[in-house]
This record gives C-alpha cells, structure tokens and sequence, in this order.
C-alpha cells in the first residue's frame, strides 16, 4: 500500500471522529506525502479544536507523542500535525468557533 491509499484509507475513520465532534473535514490540498485537511465547526455545539484533534489522533490510534502542534495560523486557523508514519501525515487547520 503507498502512502496515497494509506491517507485514503484512514480519511472515512477521522471524518467519522470529526463529524462526532461536530465539525466538517476537508480536503484542501496535498503536499508531497502530506495532507492538508480544514476542520470547520458544522454545529453550534462543535468542541474546541484541541479536543477535536485528540479525537481525531485516538480515532487511528495516534500516541500524542506523534501530534504536533498547535501552530498559530492566518486568519485564527490552528494547524495541528498528525503523523501517521515517517510517509504519512495529516496537516489539520482548525477554523475557530465564533
């Protein structure tokens, strides 16, 4: 399985864990072996995106050691790093809740 499959493999299970807390998740761009998603709160009861994060790590079985972040962004986004394998990571900004 290449790294593209892997990240294809993985996307319905954090997408599930983002719907859970309320948030949409997108795809915006691909980077190399990365993935930059955007997590935008769906719902008026979306948890804060730290949670959202630690949700997302524990839906694939990611040690918090292998979350890096947060980085501050544009416009109030805050990226957060999942690395999955030294070939597959996930770069999440988090669009803040009004």
């Amino acid at each position: 399985m290449n790294f593209a499959e892997a990240q294809l493999a993985l996307f319905p299970t954090i997408t599930a864990a983002a719907t859970k807390c309320g948030y949409g998740l997108g795809v915006h761009q691909l980077y190399g072996k990365a993935t930059e998603l955007i997590a935008a709160p769906w719902v008026d009861a979306a948890v804060e995106g730290e949670a959202l994060i630690r949700a997302l790590a524990e839906s694939i079985g990611l040690p918090d050691s292998e979350v890096w972040g947060p980085f501050e962004c544009p416009f109030g986004r805050v990226r957060y790093t999942l690395c999955v394998a030294s070939d597959i990571q996930f770069l999440v900004s988090v669009i803040p809740r009004c």
